[in-house]
């Protein structure tokens, strides 16, 4: 009777070990159903290299990162560098069939991208770009800065504390197109002003301690440069670096772009005086929302949204 009653407790052993088992079975095909359901969305943007001396892109992936999160999105990372162009991350994600792209174009001229752009939106791809207005066309939602309105904001800056005879280096760097539009915005302020004749423009190397030689060689070479101006992060933080090195701040005065904490520390010791700083953390932060509200189906009102901005100075 006992080897019994022992043999029916281990039969009920076993047949409870089942029922766990396809309980937990059940459990997995659930998770895995709903893991399924979660909108799948690749980020394609630039990385950090040598020559951007700022954690500009670090600060957006680390936003599209936690809104991802935050949104329950199954996010796949194509970081863009010199091995990986754009066109081939944007064909690699589509065949991958993702639901939504948020993307960085440095070339919004690049008419092959352009078009492969359009050829994902007819295919039902939400695309949220970031950093780069390229344009309607091409994008269900922008998420980044009014860089035209941008560039005259430092403009106007510039006259109100330019006087007559001064002359102004523009410096010019192959960085992106938002980079670009900044650049062109200031320069067309300028002119509309007719201070045309005091602007040099300077076009830098792409290596870091090259443009910091050629920024010095530059000054060194010009008589009667009072301002320098620099559109890029990392340029601004180079032509910081040129000046400091050669120690005539604040008799040049150095305007730009940037958020870096090196930069910051340049604002304070008033070798930078006017600096133009973005939100780029809550640039990667809002592009997932947006794509968010598309994947929903829910409207977004204006394509265009812009993140947080400030103009600060050596004053403050």
């Amino acid at each position: 009777m006992k080897r019994n009653i022992r043999y029916r407790k281990i039969g009920y052993l076993f047949l409870g070990a089942a029922m766990a088992c396809l309980l937990a079975g059940c459990s997995s095909d659930h998770k895995s159903e709903a893991e399924d359901e979660a909108p799948r969305v690749a980020a394609i943007l630039s990385g950090n290299d040598m020559n951007r001396a700022t954690d500009f892109w670090d600060e957006v992936w680390g936003g599209v990162r936690d809104g991802a999160q935050a949104e329950g999105i199954a996010l796949s990372e194509y970081t863009l560098d010199t091995l990986n162009s754009t066109v081939e991350r944007v064909k690699l994600a589509s065949a991958a069939k993702v639901d939504g792209m948020i993307l960085a174009v440095s070339d919004g001229e690049d008419q092959e991208l352009l078009a492969l752009l359009k050829e994902v939106r007819d295919a039902g791809i939400k695309i949220v770009v970031a950093d780069t207005d390229i344009g309607e066309t091409y994008y269900d939602a922008f998420v980044g800065i009014d860089n035209d309105a941008a560039g005259e904001q430092l403009a106007a800056y510039l006259c109100e504390h330019w006087e007559s005879g001064e002359k102004i280096l523009v410096l010019d760097v192959n960085a992106s197109e938002a980079v670009a539009q900044r650049k062109n915005s200031f320069l067309t302020y300028l002119e509309q002003r007719g201070m045309e004749e005091a602007i040099e423009q300077l076009l830098l190397n792409d290596e870091t301690e090259a443009r910091v030689l050629e920024i010095q060689h530059a000054l060194e070479a010009m008589d009667g440069v009072k301002w320098v101006v620099s559109f890029d992060p990392s340029c601004t933080l180079q032509s910081a670096e040129a000046l400091d090195r050669m120690g005539i701040s604040p008799d040049v005065s150095l305007i730009g772009f940037g958020e870096s904490d090196t930069v910051q520390e340049y604002l304070e010791n008033q070798v930078i005086q006017a600096l133009f700083e973005q939100d780029n953390y809550d640039m990667g932060y809002l592009a997932v929302e947006k794509m968010e509200e598309l994947l929903n189906g829910s409207q977004i009102g204006e394509k265009q949204s812009y993140v947080e901005t400030v103009l600060r100075t050596g004053q403050e």
